[in-house]
């Protein structure tokens, strides 16, 4: 759903009060089994560790999604996508993403 082109997690923060928030931005393109773009699909993203949701959306009209979620650099995330349609599709990327620094 992810392929061929990778999921990004890119590294930013974000000023609080008490400091700085690590953020992270997840973004990629859903694509069917044909390799095209799917737009239109749910993305959840998930931690790795005990499957904790992280964050959803819903991709765009060019396949485009991007979930912004707060953690640390070892962070370790997947993707999960599905659309309604006839016939239905969906799919996930490997469980071994990881932050990029910014």
């Amino acid at each position: 759903f992810v392929g061929p082109g990778p999921v990004s997690v890119v590294a930013w923060t974000f000023p609080t009060s008490g400091g700085q928030t690590p953020r992270f931005v997840v973004t990629g393109v859903t694509r069917d089994q044909y390799n095209i773009i799917a737009p239109g699909c749910t993305v959840e993203i998930f931690e790795t560790a005990g499957h904790l949701f992280r964050g959803s959306t819903v991709s765009d009209a060019n396949g485009v999604y991007t979930v912004e979620i707060a953690g640390d650099s070892t962070i370790v995330l997947e993707a999960v996508a599905y659309r309604a349609d006839n016939p239905d599709i969906g799919g996930r990327s490997l469980n071994t993403i990881v932050p990029t620094p910014a």
